[in-house]
């Protein structure tokens, strides 16, 4: 009777601990041939968030040292904002990186104006009108890895594995539970409460989360809200919570 309660109460322990992710590897490119006149270029969409990369270089000639460049493409789609960049020699290389989210806006306006006549030269007037239009703060980015050899007629090859950083931790899913308030994000429509989950992992600034289940107190759509804070646990069936470890 004793052995019993014991391997009961070890059960409910295990159950109790919140359990650790291992890396999860993104991409892995393999024995990729980089020459001084081919520079190797890979493109990802990328959430906001830190990264690891794992850099592995051979190659000819007495000291290969290929070029690493990292960047993350801004709204514009036109310039580039350097996240790493550095030489490596032979070997393997470790490092991290942060693909930014920034809350951007719409803007739109016009202007006009008008130049005075001086001699020697025209007045004039004129008017315009301008737009922009930006991305959310939860939209992806384009991450660009780019590879150059600077060694002339020689040739390296390398290896180059992208994954998240592995320093979090999970909590168990709560069920019937609510945690009200500090939604940053509606996600609607997801197919269930691990889905809900695994988006809060993704985005560095969440560390809570709640899953209303369709059909429910918010109608026929289920609705997933990333939070970045922790409220307190309230008693609602229509929902399913958790709390993520940074």
């Amino acid at each position: 009777m004793k052995k019993n309660v014991l391997l009961l109460a070890s059960v409910v322990f295990v159950t109790l601990i919140p359990s650790r992710l291992s890396a999860e590897v993104l991409q892995d490119w393999n024995n990729i041939t980089v020459t001084s006149t081919n520079p190797d270029k890979k493109e990802m969409s990328m959430s906001p968030g830190t990264y690891k990369f794992t850099l592995q270089i051979s190659g000819e000639g007495r000291n290969p040292n290929p070029r690493f460049k990292i960047k993350q493409q801004t709204g514009s789609g036109i310039v580039n904002k350097t996240l790493y960049n550095s030489q490596h020699g032979r070997g393997t290389h470790e490092g991290k990186f942060e693909v930014e989210a920034k809350r951007l806006t719409e803007a739109s306006g016009s202007a006009s104006g008008s130049v005075t006549a001086t001699p020697g030269s025209r007045g004039g007037s004129g008017s315009g009108s301008y737009a922009s239009t930006m991305e959310s703060v939860d939209a992806n980015r384009k991450v660009i890895f780019k590879v150059s050899n600077p060694i002339h007629k020689k040739k390296i090859k390398y290896s180059l594995k992208i994954y998240r950083d592995s320093q979090i931790q999970v909590g168990e899913i709560e069920r019937n539970t609510d945690r009200m308030g500090s939604d940053y994000r509606r996600l609607e429509n997801l197919r269930d409460a691990t889905v809900c989950q695994r988006k809060c992992i993704e985005e560095t600034p969440c560390i809570a989360w709640t899953f209303v289940k369709p059909n429910t107190i918010q109608g026929p759509r289920s609705q997933c809200y990333l939070k970045n804070s922790v409220p307190q646990k309230t008693v609602n069936n229509a929902c399913e919570s958790g709390i993520i470890s940074r």
